[in-house]
């Protein structure tokens, strides 16, 4: 057994909503920015030794659905992800809804690194989600989150009770998808590798998947499926957990909601007054309203999550008061959290997003896997690039808790872009040959040192 230090781990994970908005409530003014969910890790794990290769940790986390021997992942480092993310992907439009999950694409771009590319466009994806280049950091955080829990406790895959994180990785292949044999590492990140057809019947086959791991909060993943997709990497998290200080339900009213000063709209509100952590900076006013320990199997110590709303100051927009604190959590520098008594006003919402997050990786550096130049041959022999990358977040806050869900796809298809053009101009003198082909007899040449355009001919129709 090794002693572990005392670690925190914060990371944005699950949702960002990037709404100026404020509140009038029992004669107090609020103003209530966004919501950032924040899984909040203090845990002292007793560690396994750490595999010296791939193929060993492969066949200690395989997935053996009934295994009763639980695998304890060593400890998960703070990933500064959601911050590079922030910055390209928040909306200037402060009025407009946004959900994410940071984790949810670090994990499915990460895993496509390890299990699927080579070289520069390896580099592309580990980089573009500040991911590391040892595997054990993925397999760390994979551990931590749920995933290897997915795999081989049959009785986690299909719990619906609160108080849970379950996460899953599959890969969806076409029929005739060419597959190499080397599966240790693929067998390490992937509940599952299934080969499907690309059509109609195959969506279904995924969306019913996802639907089962998002427990219904994400029923209608892919809407479309192009025939010539070969292969989707999937990464689902679901999140349910209750408060650790429930709200009354009975003490919820409906009041307004001001999305801007002078036009409110209605919205349920939730009270609560208590002892609550908190701390301000320059740019905002933070809340801590955590959840019960999460118990997940294999871990020694239980995951405690927390929820972290933000109000920004006067004149502080949603995505300046966001990004300060990502900044913050990546640098280490966040204010001790203070404990005093709060009147707690907060509104139920429910939220559903759809991403495209394509530009968005592009935005962060991964070029080569979308252009001819890609390298998936980890993978297979079959050239392939990246076609679309998407992610769809639903999220549920009422006076029990928090319930919430990310499914990110990755989807591949056969390369069929033209290769990088090699340049050939012509701006300068040069000589030519017209001649037949398959005996090289010329028929003309010539060489050009002044070129001027052909002169417009005089049809023979009018010289008669």
């Amino acid at each position: 057994e090794m002693e572990q230090d005392i670690f925190k781990l914060l990371i944005s994970t699950l949702f960002i909503i990037t709404k100026e908005r404020g509140m009038n409530f029992m004669n107090r003014n609020f103003i209530l920015g966004f919501v950032a969910l924040t899984i909040g890790l203090v845990s002292g794990c007793n560690s396994v030794e750490e595999a010296s290769n791939v193929a060993e940790y492969a066949s200690a986390t395989a997935p053996e659905m009934n295994s009763e021997v639980p695998v304890v992942p060593p400890e998960a480092p703070t990933i500064p992800f959601p911050a590079s993310f922030a910055d390209v992907s928040l909306d200037a439009d402060e009025n407009v809804d946004f959900a994410a999950s940071p984790l949810s694409l670090y994990v499915a771009c990460s895993s496509l690194g390890e299990i699927a590319a080579c070289g520069e466009t390896r580099g592309e994806l580990l980089n573009a989600v500040s991911a590391s280049f040892d595997v054990s950091e993925l397999q760390n955080i994979c551990g931590k989150f749920g995933l290897f829990a997915t795999f081989r406790n049959a009785e986690w895959q299909n719990r619906t009770e609160p108080n849970m994180l379950l996460m899953s990785n599959s890969l969806w292949l076409s029929n005739d998808f060419t597959l190499n044999e080397d599966s240790a590492r693929r067998d390490a990140l992937c509940f599952q590798t299934k080969r499907i057809p690309m059509d109609d019947t195959g969506r279904a086959e995924i969306n019913t998947f996802v639907d089962k791991m998002t427990r219904g909060l994400i029923p209608e993943f892919i809407k479309e499926l192009e025939p010539s997709t070969q292969a989707i990497l999937i990464n689902t998290l679901y999140f349910y957990a209750n408060w650790q200080n429930q709200f009354d339900a009975d003490k919820s009213k409906e009041g307004d909601f001001f999305t801007k000063p002078l036009e409110p709209v209605k919205a349920i509100y939730m009270k609560d007054s208590g002892f609550y952590s908190g701390f301000e900076t320059e740019n905002y006013s933070a809340l801590v309203l955590p959840y019960e320990p999460i118990e997940i199997p294999g871990n020694s110590m239980p995951t405690k999550t927390e929820m972290v709303v933000l109000l920004p100051k006067q004149n502080i927009s949603n995505s300046t008061a966001l990004k300060a604190y990502l900044n913050q959590v990546v640098h280490k520098n966040l204010p001790q959290y203070v404990e005093e008594y709060y009147d707690v006003v907060l509104p139920k919402f429910e939220i559903n997003t759809e991403l495209n997050l394509t530009k968005t990786l592009a935005q962060l550096g991964v070029k080569k896997a979308f252009s001819s130049q890609a390298d998936f041959s980890k993978l297979s022999p079959t050239p392939l690039v990246i076609s679309d990358v998407i992610q769809n977040v639903s999220i549920r806050v009422d006076e029990k808790g928090t319930e919430a869900a990310a499914a990110t796809a990755i989807m591949l298809m056969r390369a069929m872009l033209p290769p990088e053009p090699k340049p050939f101009i012509v701006n300068r003198p040069f000589a030519f040959v017209i001649r037949e082909q398959e005996t090289s007899n010329v028929l003309f040449m010539g060489a050009i040192a002044q070129p001027e355009a052909p002169k417009e001919k005089e049809s023979t129709a009018n010289n008669q």
